[in-house]
């Protein structure tokens, strides 16, 4: 069976429905990213 779970490394999100991920539904991704970034941000 292959792999069927998309993660982002750098944020930890993951998402077992690859085959949203791959039509293009990456906003659970985008908004880990945008909430990794603002938190980085304020602790500068």
């Amino acid at each position: 069976m292959p792999y069927t779970l998309a993660k982002d490394n750098r944020t930890g999100y993951e998402n077992g429905n690859i085959s949203a991920v791959m039509d293009g539904e990456i906003d659970g991704f985008i908004n880990a990213f945008l909430k990794q970034n603002a938190k980085n941000k304020s602790e500068i």
